[in-house]
């Protein structure tokens, strides 16, 4: 991960919770937030489909299987955790209450909906959630320590370090 990303995490964080803070409610004020930082590539980035009639999409999970009925409102609309504030960066950059659609764009959704389902009941304060994620990325040259050095591998080429 590049160190612009990295500022962009960090900027990200204060930012969501201090919205957490004045979108909230005056007893939510009285608590300390509970933050989660979401991290990943492709598996993170959140391409699971919400709309359609596709075996696995939501709308064939809820609305079809009748699974998750806590998911939706009286008239088959997803409601919002209005207790989970969901901040994405890097990609799936949605900046909203938790809901279908905070992952690779509006009609997508990744691993922060359920997660953020199951803390934001456990939970009597309210949940930040930070999800950094990039796909096609690899560990070993887009997302290294800061004191990470050029090296030489094996296969002959040579791998840039952090900054470079």
């Amino acid at each position: 991960m590049k160190l612009n990303n990295i500022n962009a995490i960090n900027a990200s964080c204060l930012v969501a919770a201090m919205g957490l803070g004045m979108l909230g409610t005056s007893s939510a004020a009285d608590k300390p937030v509970k933050v989660f930082i979401l991290s990943g590539q492709s598996n993170m980035v959140g391409i699971g489909y919400v709309n359609g009639p596709k075996p696995g999409s939501l709308d064939a999970v809820t609305k079809v299987d009748g699974k998750f009925p806590n998911l939706l409102d009286g008239s088959g609309e997803y409601l919002p955790r209005n207790d989970v504030w969901y901040e994405g960066v890097v990609t799936a950059t949605a900046k909203k209450w938790l809901a279908p659609g905070c992952g690779n764009g509006a009609n997508g959704m990744g691993p922060e909906l359920g997660f953020g389902q199951v803390m934001g009941w456990h939970h009597d304060e309210p949940v930040l959630i930070i999800k950094a994620s990039q796909g096609n990325r690899g560990i070993g040259w887009d997302i290294l320590p800061p004191d990470s050095t050029r090296y030489d591998w094996s296969n002959g080429k040579t791998y840039p370090g952090y900054g470079e």
